[in-house]
């Protein structure tokens, strides 16, 4: 009987052991390079609802920490920054309109390989959220 509980207790042990192996988090996706994004003209047209150009972000990655540039409708560069957590990524900046209102501007997407999907929100009034697809460049 007591060699039957002790094989009863290492199995037990086990299957603990492999629950809490196959419980751990996915390891964070790795976004570093440069990303053509391109964004989906919202819903229902418009004046207001024109098509934003596809843009180029360019991602440094250290851990679950993201920096890095996007191109500027003008041509400049836009410095934001933003976090990975297993294949969710956002990143965020902030910039003054010409009459001196600061506008926010936040990404958030989900990872699979060299592609993602997300959403582009503001903090313009008025303005819904923008879907995007972006590719990364090979």
């Amino acid at each position: 009987m007591k060699k039957t509980e002790l094989i009863l207790a290492a199995l037990c042990a086990c299957a603990f052991l492999l629950v809490v192996v196959s419980v751990q988090a996915a390891p964070d996706a790795n976004v570093a390079g440069t990303w053509t994004i391109v964004f989906t003209p919202p819903a229902g047209g418009g004046a207001s609802d024109t098509p934003m150009p596809p843009t180029t972000a360019v991602f440094k990655q250290d851990g679950n920490k993201l920096s890095g540039t996007l191109t500027a409708r003008g041509g400049g560069e836009i410095q934001f920054l933003g976090t990975v957590s297993g294949n969710d990524v956002s990143w965020s900046y902030k910039t003054v309109t010409a009459s001196g209102n600061e506008i926010t501007r936040t990404y958030r997407a989900t990872v699979t390989g060299d592609s993602m999907k997300g959403t582009l929100t503001t903090s313009m009034r008025g303005r819904g959220p923008i879907d995007f697809t972006a590719e990364r460049k090979k």
